[in-house]
C-alpha cells in the first residue's frame, strides 16, 4: 500500500511583497544617506588637514627667510634695507664671474601693503589684491648662499664654488654690493592650475635674486597680513653691550614708511588666510575673517581659517 504525500506552495501576497520592498529601499536610502555624509565628512576633513599643511608650509617658508633678513656674516654691521622698503627696487651688480647678482629684478618685491578694497563680499581676486607683500636682503657668505627659491649665490657669483669667499682666487667677493642676496613672498593665483569649480588656485610665491622665475611655495594661501614690530624709542646701551631690541609699537608698511623707520623694525608679525583649494559647502556661507586690523569678508563655498605668528629678525646687528 503506498501513501501519497501532498505539499501545498504558499507564495507572498503582492501586500507583503510590496511591505518588504518598501523596507528595502527605506534601509537602503539610510545607508546611501549616511555614506553620502561620511564621504562628506571625510572629505572636508581631508581639506582642513590640506589646509594646516599649506599653513605649515607657507610659516616654515616665511619664517625661515624672513629671520635671514639684515645678516651679513662675520661683519656685525647694520645692513641697509634688510627689509625692502615699500617702492624699493634694488640695482644689480655685476660679479666678477660677468654675470649680476640679480637676475630678474622684477621678480623681487617690496615690503608693501595690499590695496584697499571695501565690498560686502570679497571674491578671491579681491582678497589676494589686498594681501601684503615682503622683500627682505642679507649677504651671502660660505654659510648661507640661497634665496627662496633655492638658487646659489655661490654658482652665480664666485669664480670658484668649491673654495672659500675670502679665498686668493675669490677675494674681489669681498664688496657687500656683490652679495648681496634678495627674497621676496607675496599672493597670487596659480592660473595653471584650476580646480573642480573651474577656478585657479591662490597660492604663496616667492620671488629671487637667483632665479628668473618665482617659485610657489604653498597653495591655498588667499591672503597674507603684515604688522612690522617696531623699536622706535631707542634705550641707552651700556659701555660694552650691544643693542638690546624692545618693541613699543605695530605699524603697516604704510605706517613704517611714513615715519621712515625700516631700519627700527625688530619682529614681523604674519597672519595667514588659507582656503580649501575645493568648494567645501553646498551652498554659499557669509563669513568674516579678521587679520590684524584687516576684516575680510566672503560669502561663498570655500571653508577658510586664519593662522598667525611672530617672527623675530635675529640677525640685525645689535
Amino acid at each position: 500500500m503506498q501513501i501519497k504525500l501532498q505539499f501545498s506552495q504558499v507564495g507572498f501576497s503582492l501586500v507583503e511583497i510590496m511591505i518588504a520592498m518598501g523596507l528595502g529601499l527605506f534601509i537602503m536610502a539610510g545607508i546611501a544617506t549616511v555614506y553620502v555624509s561620511s564621504k562628506e565628512t571625510y572629505d572636508l576633513r581631508d581639506q582642513i588637514s590640506e589646509m594646516d599643511e599649506s599653513a605649515r608650509v607657507a610659516m616654515k617658508a616665511l619664517r625661515t627667510h624672513i629671520e635671514r633678513a639684515g645678516y651679513s656674516s662675520d661683519a656685525n654691521t647694520q645692513l641697509e634695507n634688510y627689509l625692502l622698503p615699500s617702492g624699493f627696487v634694488p640695482s644689480p651688480v655685476v660679479c666678477p664671474t660677468g654675470q649680476a647678482n640679480i637676475i630678474n629684478v622684477n621678480r623681487i618685491a617690496s615690503s608693501a601693503d595690499g590695496a584697499m578694497i571695501s565690498v560686502n563680499a570679497l571674491t578671491t581676486n579681491q582678497i589676494m589684491a589686498r594681501a601684503d607683500s615682503i622683500g627682505v636682503s642679507f649677504l651671502a657668505d660660505d654659510k648661507l648662499v640661497e634665496d627662496c627659491t633655492g638658487a646659489s649665490w655661490k654658482n652665480r657669483c664666485m669664480i670658484n664654488p668649491a673654495l672659500s669667499l675670502h679665498s686668493s682666487t675669490n677675494q674681489e667677493l669681498s664688496s657687500p654690493l656683490v652679495r648681496h642676496v634678495y627674497s621676496s613672498f607675496r599672493v597670487q593665483k596659480n592660473a595653471s592650475r584650476q580646480n573642480k569649480a573651474g577656478e585657479g588656485i591662490p597660492e604663496l610665491v616667492c620671488g629671487g635674486s637667483l632665479n628668473t622665475y618665482s617659485q610657489p611655495w604653498a597653495q591655498g594661501i588667499e591672503n597674507m597680513q603684515l604688522r612690522y614690530g617696531i623699536d622706535n624709542w631707542p634705550d641707552p646701551i651700556p659701555n660694552g653691550q650691544k643693542k638690546q631690541w624692545q618693541v613699543d609699537q605695530y605699524w603697516n608698511a604704510t605706517q613704517v614708511t611714513a615715519n621712515k623707520a625700516w631700519d627700527k623694525v625688530a619682529l614681523v608679525q604674519v597672519a595667514l588666510l588659507v582656503r580649501t583649494m575645493e568648494p567645501a559647502f553646498k551652498q554659499a556661507e557669509a563669513k568674516s575673517y579678521q587679520l590684524f586690523d584687516q576684516s575680510i569678508a566672503t560669502n561663498d563655498r570655500y571653508k577658510r581659517a586664519v593662522y598667525t605668528t611672530t617672527i623675530y629678525l635675529r640677525n640685525i646687528a645689535r
